[in-house]
């Protein structure tokens, strides 16, 4: 069976050089490792890192990037394919890609039955792995009707057993020192359970408040949990209450409220686990296109997986921020990239510091803004346990310090506190 077609991945490299505007529709079908030939996999990628870079890609740009692959180039620029055939291409070197693991995942198998492994376990591990392989990164944004309408569901099923320039972050003070979100990339980072996420969802329902159009890549948190979070927050009602179906007669008429609010916002949510920096700037595009695009919230930064692996996951985060700073620039859009920090800062029971952002690379330098979010009473028993520090300690061109915030863990949701110091 054949399983790469030489001439198919040549003329859709080929296609590319002819017409550079064609990249962002093409990495929607094949990603680097799609392409079966080494040097065609790093000419692909080198493509898209040029077009980032809002760089030409052409014969002297490629072999100026890639020296090696000169040989490799000159055949895929000597060739002249019409750029009108481009998706056929696409489609024929992503099948071949995908037949390639298809029989990886068969060899796998044969492989583990050999080795005495039981038939049931090796059922469950083709499963995954054609489910894997048939999900890929191929998803849709779900509308904020829609999310409210799984939500709904699973509530009901629940409940049958029983001075702003910027985009405004909905917190005032906040507000004050940021001047609202602007086209820039901005990390929100903090260790688990302290409430980035909370913080982003309450900073989108404020853009969608704004008439702003907001697009949310959640890479942890499926659409119904988070949606339940959305209803929750701006119903003020309690979250375990919603996700248990147990309801007050006097909170329905608050939960329909809320959900007749988010319905009207154009916020949209895509959260398939599994994506690329490439499947999230493409999807963007196109969502640009078709909705508008003000705020783009990634959840988080250290789930996105590099399209370009090195084998160094400091320099592949390294390689997706810098992405993502390209993509505040490319999509003019303020780009709000939540993130995970070491274990360094709860160890030594202080507030964060630059150097605390977990496999950091060029993070903190490509960032035009970093906000930490502490907790004080985990190290401090006198300090109240609403209390939220939000930490500003980078702001290229603005002020540094810090603002109290009040935390609602039943409604995930934070409120002013205090002034900004």
């Amino acid at each position: 069976m054949k399983l790469f077609d030489l001439d198919t991945e040549r003329a859709i490299l080929s296609c590319i050089i002819y017409d550079n505007g064609i990249i962002p529709d093409v990495v929607e079908v094949v990603k680097p490792d799609d392409f079966h030939v080494e040097s065609h996999k790093e000419i692909f990628a080198a493509m898209v890192e040029l077009y980032f870079d809002k760089s030409p890609v052409d014969l002297i740009t490629l072999s100026g990037r890639l020296p090696k692959n000169m040989q490799a180039i000159s055949q895929i620029a000597d060739g002249f394919n019409p750029t009108s055939m481009w998706l056929g291409y696409a489609k024929k070197v992503k099948d071949y890609s995908d037949c390639r693991k298809l029989s990886r995942i068969a060899d796998n198998i044969q492989e583990g039955l050999k080795e005495g492994v039981g038939a049931g376990e090796m059922v469950g591990v083709a499963i995954q792995a054609i489910f894997d392989l048939s999900v890929g990164t191929n998803s849709k944004a779900w509308s904020m009707k829609e999310v409210v309408k799984a939500s709904f569901s699973q509530i009901e099923a629940a409940s049958e057993q029983k001075g702003v320039v910027g985009i405004h972050t909905g917190l005032l003070k906040l507000d004050d020192v940021l001047g609202g979100l602007k086209n820039k990339l901005y990390i929100l980072a903090a260790r688990p359970g302290i409430g980035k996420s909370a913080l982003a969802k309450c900073i989108s329902v404020a853009a969608g408040e704004g008439d702003k159009s907001v697009l949310v890549f959640s890479l942890e948190m499926p659409k119904e949990e988070l949606g339940i979070r959305y209803l929750s927050g701006v119903a003020g009602i309690d979250g375990k209450s919603l996700e248990k179906g147990h309801l007050k007669d006097v909170e329905y008429p608050k939960l329909t409220d809320a959900a007749s609010r988010l319905q009207k916002f154009n916020i949209h949510i895509d959260d398939n686990p599994r994506q690329t920096e490439i499947d999230i700037w493409s999807k963007s595009k196109r969502h640009k296109v078709k909705h508008g695009l003000d705020l783009l919230i990634v959840d988080y930064l250290q789930l996105v997986k590099c399209s370009t692996p090195t084998g160094s996951r400091e320099q592949d985060v390294a390689s997706i921020s810098k992405a993502f700073k390209a993509m505040a620039t490319d999509l003019s859009c303020s780009c709000l990239i939540l993130a995970q920090l070491s274990r360094e800062c709860e160890k030594a029971k202080r507030r964060p510091m630059l150097s605390d952002l977990r496999e950091s690379g060029g993070v903190e330098q490509d960032a035009d803004v970093v906000v930490f979010l502490h907790k004080p009473h985990k190290y401090d028993d006198s300090k109240p346990e609403d209390l939220v520090e939000a930490l500003v300690e980078k702001h290229r061109g603005g002020p540094v310090g810090y603002c109290d915030l009040l935390w609602e863990p039943e409604t995930t949701s934070f409120k002013n506190r205090g002034d900004w110091r």
